[in-house]
């Protein structure tokens, strides 16, 4: 018989993401534990493991989408069905029936952990077929809104997300996707010259074809400007001509792809740099997102050159930590960027304030309290904390 001592059993459920996932493993599933939980996450991966007191339970990875999405979610379901938890939490549009299914069977609460606007991703998905984009977006937002109605729970990331979905269910929580509190310094030492760093998977919606035109704009105001990636490239949607780009011909024009990295190294990564990028373009999927390289970038002490997206312009525009260029102009990135490299005590002056913004208040640590709260409503019965909220993001 297990240990009921502490305030309960979680469970998180995936079958999209990875066992390592930044949100789910090193930030809600490890504040969790730390909070006392004893926490399992049943993830794809090749192997069993525990990280950070985070037990991870290994399912095998789907060969493909519609194996994901059939197979691999029903593999899911059952194993957090035999874990016998006190409370199930998922993130996963596609695991909300068998969540549905979960809550009837075992009369356990399950948490829907809404981090996407789903209707608007499908609507962008390069895979859509476009006649069938509207109205499966449609659809999915229904199911989304119908089976979250039914939950005991939604965890959303802003507080336009929660709004949406407190019109169906009046449980819901703002559980803001920050970085964590930096700890160290930032370095006395000078970023390498004239280097920007974009962080993330790179693709279509995420201005790739705008980065390849800014860069060879930037270079030939400044010669020896290097845009490093530190992600990968997803070709669904991209020309032809983009998606055949090899390393040398990207290299001439000023752009690399970098390893990945554990989560633990990307500060380390970002620090060495003089400017943090953010090409996303203006598309139902990004409007009303808050990318979490943006925050990575403020923690690093790293001023900003940003698409013109309404959260993305408010964050940048409050803490005065860069530069907002029209999202579909070329020439505008290449400036602004040459601008702050050419600049670098404005520069500094704006790093500076994006890493104050970090440290004071759109921190990790200020959003594990209240998803542990939230958690206590349904497993300790404790009157919750305040949540913030978030003026930011509103």
């Amino acid at each position: 018989m297990r240990n009921r001592a502490g305030p309960g059993r979680v469970v998180h459920l995936t079958s999209v993401h990875g066992p390592h996932d930044t949100r789910i493993l090193h930030k809600e599933c490890c504040a969790l534990a730390e909070a006392g939980y004893d926490v399992t996450l049943v993830a794809p991966a090749p192997h069993d493991e525990t990280v950070r007191g985070v037990k991870i339970t290994a399912v095998p990875p789907a060969r493909s989408r519609p194996e994901r999405m059939t197979i691999g979610a029903w593999r899911v379901y059952r194993v957090g069905r035999r874990l016998d938890a006190d409370l199930c939490h998922l993130p996963d549009p596609e695991l909300l029936p068998w969540g549905l299914v979960l809550q009837a069977t075992t009369g356990k609460p399950v948490i829907y952990d809404a981090h996407e606007y789903t209707n608007m991703d499908v609507s962008d998905k390069a895979w859509v077929p476009r006649v069938v984009a509207g109205p499966l977006a449609w659809f999915s937002d229904w199911v989304e809104k119908s089976i979250a109605r039914r939950l005991a729970g939604v965890v959303t990331v802003n507080p336009h997300m929660a709004g949406l979905f407190r019109r169906v269910n009046p449980r819901v929580a703002v559980v803001a996707n920050y970085p964590p509190r930096p700890t160290q310094p930032t370095s006395d030492r000078a970023p390498e010259h004239d280097t920007v760093i974009y962080v993330g998977g790179m693709g279509a919606i995420r201005g790739y074809a705008l980065l390849i035109e800014a860069m060879k704009l930037l270079r030939a105001r400044r010669p020896r400007a290097v845009c490093h990636i530190l992600g990968a490239l997803y070709n669904p949607g991209l020309p032809q001509r983009l998606a055949a780009l090899g390393v040398d011909e990207l290299r001439a024009g000023g752009v690399e792809f970098l390893p990945t990295v554990p989560y633990a190294e990307i500060a380390s990564h970002i620090s060495t740099h003089a400017v943090g990028w953010l090409t996303w373009q203006r598309c139902p999927a990004n409007l009303y997102g808050t990318p979490t390289k943006l925050l990575e970038y403020m923690a690093g002490g790293l001023p900003v050159v940003v698409s013109d997206l309404p959260l993305v312009t408010q964050i940048v525009r409050d803490a005065d930590c860069g530069l907002i260029v029209p999202w579909d102009s070329p020439k505008a990135h290449a400036e602004a960027l040459a601008h702050l490299l050419e600049n670098p005590d404005e520069a500094r002056r704006m790093g500076a304030n994006g890493r104050r913004a970090i440290l004071e208040r759109m921190n990790w640590e200020t959003e594990r309290d209240a998803l542990v709260s939230f958690y206590d409503t349904f497993l300790r019965r404790r009157t919750p904390q305040r949540v913030p909220s978030h003026p930011e993001l509103a």
